[in-house]
Parts: structure tokens; sequence; C-alpha cells
């Protein structure tokens, strides 16, 4: 019997200029029910009231055979027949698919970043990424990494490498200095949205209040409040970071808050700048 490679055992052996392909197996190791086929076919309006239906590339094949090899004449030939019949069923699948999807990777229940970043991991060591797949899990992801900065991240390494390279008195330095303090900036916002939800998942002192001419009409911890009103992180942390920044040399506890803050976000940067480093 043949020993299957671990996962450490083939990443070991890759190099460089890596490609991937994936399939089914990808969106199921997700854990996320909305990714089951079986459960797609099972809403296709062309094939209700049929059992036994667990694959559509099958399904497929099995209604293209019943058409006849010997048509007549005057029928329109089978080849036009199995693609009318491959490019409706086709259509219908992802339709139906994208109507059970949820919206984005935050409307998936069990979504978190953290579980987000094992994949990050995985698809850095590729160098071209492609998949089988019908549902925009893969897009999902990809164009979250991007949203996250990723590509910033990276240059924000290079850039701090190529500083080491010149005299600080010298305008090459002051140039990629100008450059590097704008990326930093960028790298920081990206970290900030990425780490306070994790950071206020309770912290109840954290709420968000409704008035009514100065009185008290409703009080939520910030995370309720959040899924309640929709209120987008990247909005929401650039807001409360502010807030702390402007208010923190006249109050103690925002002075005491802003620095854990900080602490928190610089070490949550330094963690992303090593992963990028060794990908890079």
């Amino acid at each position: 019997m043949t020993d299957f490679l671990t996962w450490d055992e083939v990443k070991n052996q890759l190099g460089k200029d890596c490609t991937i392909i994936l399939g089914n197996g990808f969106s199921r190791s997700y854990c996320n029910s909305a990714f089951n086929q079986f459960e797609i076919l099972q809403h296709m309006p062309s094939l209700q009231n049929i059992a036994n239906i667990t694959d559509i590339e099958k399904c497929i094949e099995e209604t293209q055979a019943k058409v006849s090899n010997d048509l007549p004449d005057k029928t329109v030939p089978k080849t036009i027949i199995d693609r009318w019949i491959k490019s409706m069923l086709h259509k219908e699948f992802v339709d139906t698919l994208y109507s059970m999807m949820p919206k984005s990777l935050n409307d998936i229940a069990d979504f978190t970043d953290d579980k987000l970043a094992k994949y990050r991991d995985f698809f850095n060591c590729f160098d071209r990424v492609f998949t089988l797949n019908y549902d925009p899990l893969l897009y999902w992801m990809l164009m979250r990494f991007m949203n996250f900065g990723d590509r910033e991240y990276v240059d924000y390494t290079m850039l701090k490498n190529e500083l080491s390279l010149y005299d600080k008195n010298s305008k090459n330095y002051e140039k990629i200095q100008n450059k590097f303090n704008d990326i930093d900036s960028k790298c920081r916002k990206s970290v900030r949205t990425e780490m306070y939800p994790v950071y206020l998942q309770g912290k109840d002192y954290y709420k968000m209040s409704l008035l009514c001419k100065g009185e008290l009409l409703l009080e939520k911890n910030i995370n309720e409040a959040q899924k309640m009103f929709l209120i987008k992180w990247e909005k929401l942390s650039n807001e409360l970071y502010n807030a702390l920044e402007n208010n923190k040399n006249s109050n103690e506890i925002f002075k005491e808050e802003s620095l854990e803050l900080d602490k928190v976000a610089e070490s949550t940067l330094n963690k992303k700048l090593d992963s990028v480093e060794k990908n890079i």
C-alpha cells in the first residue's frame, strides 16, 4: 500500500514557481454547509423530485446519454443537444449555488480571521492558484487577503530593507523614507481593522449608546451593536483609534487603553511582517 505524504512533507519538497489546482475538497475543507454540492442539487428546479443525484457532472453525462445517437435527419444533431444540456444544467447549478451563497465571508456563520490565516499561509506556498470549484470561496479569500493589505506588507518589508542600504543623510534615504512612512501608515490601519474585532470581544466596557434629547435610549456592547447596525469594522476601528488619540492626553483611562491598543497593533504588525518575510 502506498503511504501518503503529510502536508509538512509535501511543503518541504516545494520549490520556487509552484502551482496548485484545487477541487471540491477545498470548499469542503472550510467546513461550511453552503458549499455542499448535494444540497445545491436538491434545490435545482430541473432536478426536483429526482432522487440519488449527488454529482452535477455525472448528472449531465447521464442526461446526455438518454439522447439517442440515431436521431432522424431533420432533428438537431446529438452533439448540439449534448452541448445545450450541459450549458443549461451548468447555468442552473451556478444560479442555484449563488442564490444559496452568503454574500461575503463575513456572512458565513463560522468565519473567523484566525481560520482564514491558515489558508493565507497555505496559499503563500504557491505562485499560481487554479480552481475547479463553482463557488466564490477562493475568490473571496484572495480578495480578503488583498483588502487586508498583504501587498502593502510586502512593500513595507522591501522598503525597510532598501532603507538599510543608504546613509540617513542622503537624498535617496529621504525619498525612500517618505514612501516607507506612507506604507507604514497603511499597514497599521489594516492591522487595526483586523485586530479590533478580536480585541473588543469580551470587552464589556466598550459600549455604543443611542441618545434622544440627551437621554439614554439604547445601549449595547460594541460587538452586539456592530452586528445589529451592520457597522463596518474599518470605519469603526478608525473612529475608535482617532477618538483615543485625540483624548488620551486629557484622560488617564483613554491613555492607558490607547497604549494597550498600540501594543497589540505593534505585535500584530510584527507577526504579519515575519510571515511575509518568510514568503518573499
